[in-house]
């Protein structure tokens, strides 16, 4: 019952916002990547943005300007960011639901086992590829001498086929699309489990910090 309660005023609140927000101008929302990550992330967000009575538009930056310009407040929001931002930033605040989660996987060869049952500390034994950028693996791994890191996902795994590194760390999803358009599908295997699982989340520039609410209602009942 006090479930059913709480969906109801939920959605109560929602109906509320929307009505005083339906003639508000669309939101600027940067973001810095065309893969799967935020092709997943695009739909579901404008999706909670209309149960306020908000539109939005991406706007496609590189990375850092992306982050700049919601810092800065020339757009409104950023797309998808791990969580503590708004400790470094204290000008963006950020939607307290994940948006989607991001996972860290590597992928060898087909035919070829490596044991990676205890996660990053492994990939010492290995000489891996990854995205030049990718906070993630440099975090975790970028100091390891075995690593190698390339300006394209394309380019990891073309080191990949020519054996001349033992794995590729790549975000899965993006993983896939590369592999599926360089007909490696049936050559390349991911090792399971993901090395990392990370949670992704929207953020506001300040000055929408109201708005953060709704959203965070709006993402847990879709």
């Amino acid at each position: 019952m006090w479930r059913s309660v709480a969906v109801l005023c939920a959605s109560v609140f929602l109906a509320a916002w929307s009505m005083t927000a339906s003639a508000a101008p669309p939101l600027r929302i940067t973001c810095f990547d065309v893969g799967p990550l935020d092709a997943a992330a695009q739909p579901r967000l404008r999706a909670a943005y209309a149960k306020i009575g908000r539109s939005v538009e991406f706007v496609v930056m590189p990375g850092a300007r992306a982050l700049q310009a919601t810092v800065n407040g020339a757009a409104d929001g950023e797309l998808l960011r791990v969580a503590g931002l708004e400790n470094i930033h204290p000008e963006l605040r950020r939607v307290p639901v994940p948006l989607i989660e991001s996972r860290t996987t590597a992928y060898a060869r087909r035919g070829e086992a490596p044991d990676l049952s205890s996660g990053w500390a492994a990939l010492r034994r290995y000489r891996f590829a990854y995205t030049h950028g990718t906070r993630i693996v440099e975090e975790h791994a970028g100091d390891l001498p075995g690593g190698f890191a390339v300006e394209s996902v394309r380019q990891a795994f073309s080191m990949l086929m020519a054996r001349r590194v033992d794995l590729v760390i790549a975000e899965r999803g993006n993983a896939k699309m590369h592999l599926r358009r360089m007909r490696l599908d049936a050559d390349v295997k991911a090792v399971r489990p993901a090395l990392q699982v990370t949670p992704l989340y929207h953020y506001l520039n300040r000055r929408h910090a109201d708005l953060a609410l709704g959203l965070a209602e709006a993402l847990r009942h879709p």
